[in-house]
């Protein structure tokens, strides 16, 4: 059975489709790997400066902590500062661990 010039060109057109495909799909492809290393990157920065406010968040639980048994053992300053702290909805937590913010 011989190939008539219409099969030929059916065959080139199927060739010309697929190619067209796997450059589309490629290019998808390395789209995708580039915006993945973006987010990976960002996802690093984040990372560093959550450990951060983490340390910090740790520090003003433990003054916090600090200024409330400085009420409970009678300082007038310091009672005023847990006064205001209460009237701004600030709960501090005496039972809560270090580094572990106050619920």
């Amino acid at each position: 059975m011989s190939e008539t010039p219409a099969d030929r060109s059916g065959m080139w057109a199927s060739l010309a489709l697929a190619l067209a495909l796997c450059l589309v799909l490629g290019s998808s492809l390395i789209d995708l790997l580039r915006s993945n290393a973006a987010l990976a990157k960002i996802d690093m920065e984040q990372a560093a400066r959550v450990a951060v406010l983490h340390k910090a968040e740790a520090q003003l639980n433990s003054l916090a902590r600090g200024v409330q048994k400085l009420a409970a053992d009678g300082n007038p300053n310091a009672a005023e500062i847990v006064a205001t702290l209460q009237r701004n909805g600030v709960r501090i937590n005496p039972g809560a661990a270090p580094g572990l913010p106050a619920s």
